[in-house]
């Protein structure tokens, strides 16, 4: 064979060799694109979620603080005529001897007091904190405000709250912004035993801890997994059905205590429970 021959399909043969080199190095750069493409979709509609979630929960703040104000002003109303029964039936039990009727006064004055309780509840939750308003306050109180808000709805649910209160010292802060962040956490307490159990408990302890005013909610639920830990204080993460939770709650609580120069932490074992615990610096 003449020599150059032999080059030309020596030549063939390298350009064949790069052409072949070249043609992978495309087809693997097609494959990239098309996961970067795929993976670009799915944050795209990730990122289209989180947003219509947030708008939503925008939508539902706007919804609350408007309950919020016809509450307050539905409370005011209702106040003075709870004011009339109890006061009536106060001077009838004063003046009444017969036991059966007593007795039956005495039902009257009891859940006359309940309602005024849930009222002054519902007046000081509907009640809209000045930015940043934080006074002296003991967390033993906010704690009972947003139990008596929920005592109802747990005892229909079959959940017991007990409290193991201590002596505490007051801390620096808004009253309201707290109460939410405790309404908070009883409700996913209570959903978190729902899920495994028909009945439950869930134990709200406050303590002092040197500098500090610690408080704890403890449930006997599902309890968190591992690998969502890290995530339970995220923007929009869940663990609850489609419809039933927007992953926001724990990430203002997280926010809300934040603002107090304060920290929440969690620790939980699986099918036996969770224990949210707030530190605050308490008033010097």
């Amino acid at each position: 064979m003449p020599r150059d021959e032999k080059e030309r399909i020596a030549e063939l043969k390298r350009l064949i060799k790069v052409l072949t080199k070249r043609e992978i190095e495309l087809t693997k750069a097609k494959e990239e694109l098309e996961e970067l493409n795929l993976h670009l979709e799915e944050r795209i509609e990730e990122r289209t979620r989180q947003l219509k979630e947030a708008q939503e929960q925008l939508i539902q703040s706007a919804k609350m603080a408007t309950i919020g104000t016809l509450a307050g002003g539905i409370a005011h109303e209702i106040n003075n005529p709870l004011g009339a029964i109890l006061t009536n039936t106060q001077m009838l039990l004063m003046e009444v001897e017969d036991p059966d009727q007593r007795e039956s006064l005495k039902l009257i004055e009891e859940g006359t007091r309940r309602c005024r309780d849930i009222v002054n509840t519902l007046l000081k939750y509907s009640r809209k904190p000045e930015l940043d308003e934080f006074k002296s306050i003991n967390l033993n109180d906010v704690i009972n405000d947003a139990c008596n808000l929920l005592q109802h709805q747990l005892n229909n649910e079959n959940i017991k709250i007990k409290k193991e209160y201590t002596k505490i010292p007051d801390i620096e802060g808004n009253a309201n912004e707290l109460q939410q962040v405790f309404t908070n956490l009883i409700l996913n307490a209570r959903d978190a035993i729902k899920r495994i159990r028909k009945a439950g408990e869930i134990i709200i302890r406050t303590y002092q801890e040197d500098k500090s005013v610690v408080a704890q909610v403890i449930d006997n639920g599902c309890g968190i997994p591992k690998e969502n830990i890290n995530k339970i204080f995220d923007p929009f993460f869940t663990t609850k059905d489609v419809g039933e939770g927007t992953g926001l709650g724990l990430a203002i609580a997280y926010k809300v205590i934040e603002k107090h120069n304060g920290r929440i932490d969690v620790s939980s074992n699986v099918g036996k429970g969770a224990t949210f615990t707030i530190k605050l610096p308490k008033v010097e």
